[in-house]
């Protein structure tokens, strides 16, 4: 691929990116994870990632949404269960700093 083609390309993958910023949500069930983890007391700044992985159920059944997050300041993950609804039917943590101040956010 020359380098015309490829920087025209380029452009149009960043045209692309730019688009799905202004969406409502970046990811699955975005509002109902973000309100969980204020609940948490987990700070926007402190999470590292967040991973939402959709759940099938037999014959490609969708269950629902499985979402992990990491905080920065935290070895292991906070994990959200959720309906296909978005509703949370579980929380749990594997964050070693929660087991100290119960503050990752900090």
């Amino acid at each position: 691929m020359n380098k015309t083609r490829l920087f025209g390309f380029a452009a149009v993958l960043m045209a692309a990116s730019l688009s799905v910023v202004g969406q409502a949500a970046a990811f699955p069930c975005e509002k109902e994870i973000r309100a969980k983890l204020e609940e948490a007391k987990i700070s926007k700044p402190s999470i590292a990632s967040i991973r939402v992985i959709r759940e099938m159920g037999a014959e490609d059944s969708f269950l629902g949404y499985e979402a992990w997050i990491r905080v920065r300041s935290c070895r292991g993950q906070y994990i959200l269960s959720l309906t296909d609804s978005c509703y949370v039917t579980n929380a749990h943590s594997r964050l070693s700093c929660l087991a100290g101040s119960g503050r990752p956010g900090r």
